[in-house]
């Protein structure tokens, strides 16, 4: 592992610490209910160049929706805006909408929608995520990432 991974993986667990810190209490606390938060994923790879330099960039950049709950999240669905100066993340989005959708996201599971920095690009995004339970009734949970 190199230190670049090694600053990666503890970026990420501050994170998810950050997000379940600021969960409500009432989602934290209601046992059979999704518990839904996302976070901003890569990993850095180290190559050469043609001439021999060693560059490092990042590559598989998406934003990560992770369920920690004990129930299934519904119709799933992930708005992004960005916070400050610059622009919002373009999602890659196979579901043929501005917004990704997922059908379900079950207990212990993560999902990932692909996305790319690019000049313009705020380094502050407030991520809202919005499910339904298995009774059909609506959740939201809004919290920032940081690319």
């Amino acid at each position: 592992m190199t230190e670049d991974d090694l600053r990666g993986l503890v970026r990420q667990s501050l994170e998810a610490d950050v997000a379940a810190f600021n969960a409500p209490a009432a989602e934290a606390a209601s046992p059979g209910s999704a518990k839904l938060s996302a976070r901003y994923d890569y990993r850095e790879v180290t190559e050469s160049d043609s001439r021999g330099r060693v560059r490092t960039r990042k590559k598989g950049e998406r934003v990560v929706i992770r369920n920690d709950g004990d129930a299934t999240a519904h119709n799933v669905t992930l708005h992004i805006e960005p916070r400050g100066d610059g622009e919002a993340l373009h999602l890659f989005n196979d579901s043929g909408s501005d917004v990704p959708t997922f059908e379900a996201i079950a207990p212990g599971t993560e999902v990932g929608v692909l996305t790319a920095l690019h000049m313009g690009v705020a380094l502050t995004q407030h991520v809202t995520l919005r499910w339904q339970d298995d009774e059909g009734k609506d959740h939201t949970y809004s919290h920032t990432i940081t690319l």
